[in-house]
C-alpha cells in the first residue's frame, strides 16, 4: 500500500487523463506525434488497471497503472511515448506475475509447515510439562519417603537407647539384689550350720528367691539384646534404604536439569510458531484471494498489450 500511495500523487493526474481517453487510442504520426482514435491499447490498460487497483487497492496495479499511463502520454523513460514504450510495461507485468506467484508457493508452504509444526509443538510441548509434573511428583514422593524413613530411624534408635537405658538399670537393681544375697549367704556360711528344720528352710528360700532373680535377669537381659540387636538390623536397613534413594533424587533432579533446558527450548519455540503462525492481522485465504485476483488482473493487462499468457 506505501507503493501504490506514494504512486498515486505523482502519477494521479496522468493515469485520471489517460482513463478520459480510453474510448479512444492514438497511433504514431510522421512526426511521432500522438494522433489520437478509437480501440488504442494504451487508454484500455490504464483504465482497467486503475480500476482492478481501487477495487483491491493494490500498491503493485497501482504502479503498473502509472508507468502505463506515463508510457501512453509519452511521459515514460526514453525518447517519446508509443506502443514501443509499453513493451516496458508488458515487462514489469509478466515480472510482478512470476513475483506473485514465487510468493504465493511460499505462503502455501509457510502454511503447509504451520499447519504441520503447530499441533507437533503444541503436544511436545505438552508432553514435556507433563513429564516435568511427574519429575515433580516423585521427587516430592522420594523427599516424603526418604523424611519417613529417617523418622522410623530416628524412632529406632530412640527405643534402642531405651532398651540401653532400662537394661542398665536393671543390672544396677541386680547387682544391688545379688550383693545383698552375697552378704546374706557369707552371714549362713559363717557360722555352724544349722540342724534345725527351720533354719534349713529358710535358707533354701533365700537361694531359691536369688536363682529365681538371677533366672529372670537373664531372660530380660537376653530379650533387650535381641532386641538391641533386631532394632539396630532395622535402622541399618532404613540407612541403606535412605542412601539409595537420594542417589535416586540425585539422578532424578540432574535428569529434571536436563528437560528443563529441553522444555525451555520446546517452550521458545512454540512461542516463536505461534508469532509466526498464529498472529496474523489477515486470514491466508483472504490473502491468497488477493493475491489471485491480482495475478488475474496482471494476465488480463498482459493480454490487453497483445501478451500471451
Amino acid at each position: 500500500r506505501s507503493l501504490g500511495a506514494a504512486a498515486a500523487p505523482r502519477g494521479g493526474a496522468a493515469v485520471a487523463a489517460v482513463v478520459a481517453l480510453a474510448a479512444v487510442a492514438w497511433s504514431v504520426g510522421p512526426a511521432g506525434a500522438v494522433l489520437v482514435r478509437r480501440g488504442g491499447e494504451g487508454p484500455r490498460l490504464v483504465a482497467f488497471l486503475d480500476t482492478k487497483a481501487r477495487e483491491l487497492s493494490s500498491a503493485a496495479l497501482t504502479v503498473l497503472a502509472h508507468r502505463a499511463a506515463e508510457c501512453t502520454t509519452g511521459r515514460g523513460r526514453g525518447s517519446g511515448g508509443g506502443p514501443e514504450q509499453l513493451g516496458e510495461v508488458k515487462d514489469m507485468i509478466r515480472h510482478m506475475i512470476a513475483e506473485k506467484q514465487a510468493d504465493m508457493a511460499s505462503s502455501i508452504t509457510q502454511s503447509e509447515y504451520c499447519n504441520k509444526e503447530l499441533p507437533k509443538a503444541a503436544t511436545e510441548l505438552k508432553k514435556l510439562k507433563e513429564d516435568a509434573d511427574q519429575r515433580t511428583a516423585d521427587h516430592d514422593a522420594l523427599e516424603a519417603r526418604i523424611a519417613q524413613l529417617a523418622q522410623d530411624a530416628s524412632q529406632l534408635a530412640s527405643e534402642v537407647a531405651d532398651i540401653k537405658k532400662n537394661l542398665t538399670m536393671e543390672e544396677e537393681i541386680r547387682r544391688k539384689q545379688h550383693a545383698a544375697y552375697a552378704e546374706l549367704k557369707a552371714g549362713y556360711e559363717a557360722v555352724e550350720p544349722p540342724h534345725a528344720e527351720e533354719g534349713v528352710e529358710k535358707q533354701l528360700k533365700v537361694e531359691t528367691k536369688e536363682a529365681a532373680r538371677e533366672l529372670a535377669f537373664k531372660r530380660l537381659q537376653t530379650a533387650a539384646l535381641v532386641s538391641i540387636k533386631q532394632k539396630e538390623r532395622e535402622a541399618e536397613h532404613l540407612q541403606s534404604d535412605i542412601v539409595k534413594l537420594k542417589a535416586q533424587m540425585v539422578d532424578l533432579e540432574r535428569e529434571g536439569e536436563l528437560q528443563q533446558s529441553v522444555l525451555d527450548s520446546a517452550t521458545t519455540y512454540k512461542q516463536q510458531l505461534d508469532k509466526q503462525c498464529v498472529v496474523r492481522t489477515e486470514s491466508y485465504e483472504e490473502r491468497k484471494r488477493r493475491r489471485d485476483e491480482e495475478i488475474e488482473s496482471m494476465k488480463d493487462a498482459y493480454v490487453i498489450l497483445g501478451g500471451d499468457i
